[in-house]
Order: C-alpha cells, then structure tokens, then sequence
C-alpha cells in the first residue's frame, strides 16, 4: 500500500514540476500572442468599415481578453501536483471509502 502511495506521489511529482515549468514559462508568451491577435483583429476590422461588419466589431470590442495573472513555478506546481495525486490514488481511494466486494 505504501509503496502504492509513493508510487502516486512520484508519477505527480514529476508531472506537476513538467507542467508548472511549461505553464509558468509560456504563459506571459501566450498572452501577448492572444492580445495581438485579438489587436490585429480589430484593427481589420476598423479598416474595413462598412455597415455589414459593425455588429462584429462590438462583439469583437466587448470581448477584449482578459487580463494575465502571472503565477509563478509554486502556484502551478502545488495546484497541479494536488489534482494530479488525487486523479492517480482515486481507485485507492474508492477501496478505502466503499470496502465492500462483489465476490
């Protein structure tokens, strides 16, 4: 059982130290890739101007994208690692919680 434990815990650290590195690493990129498009878009349509595409750009206008939170290493690895632990010892726990056995 123990075994099984640190097995989990092993996969999810591993895991979560890949992912929080990627995440936290890109993030601010893919941000200011998302704000350029979303820019480029609107500019296009401004540029073109007739009626036909002013209900577009409201739409576009009011849906600005949101604004980046940048979290660091920490926030996405413990965030990560705590569902990534829980998804691997899930079936452990279903046996803990519901002892019962069909046979």
């Amino acid at each position: 059982m123990m075994e099984r434990v640190l097995f989990y815990a092993a996969t999810a650290l591993i895991f979560s130290g890949i992912y929080a590195l990627i995440a936290s690493r890109l993030g601010p990129t893919f941000d200011q890739w998302l704000r350029a498009r979303h820019a480029r878009r609107l500019a296009a349509r401004l540029a073109r101007g007739s009626d036909r595409y002013f209900e577009e750009l409201r739409e576009l206008e009011s849906r600005t994208p949101v604004p980046y939170v940048a979290h660091g290493f920490a926030w996405h690895f413990v965030r990560t690692f705590a569902v990534m632990f829980l998804v691997a010892s899930l079936p452990e726990l279903f046996k803990i919680l519901f002892p019962f056995s069909p046979e």
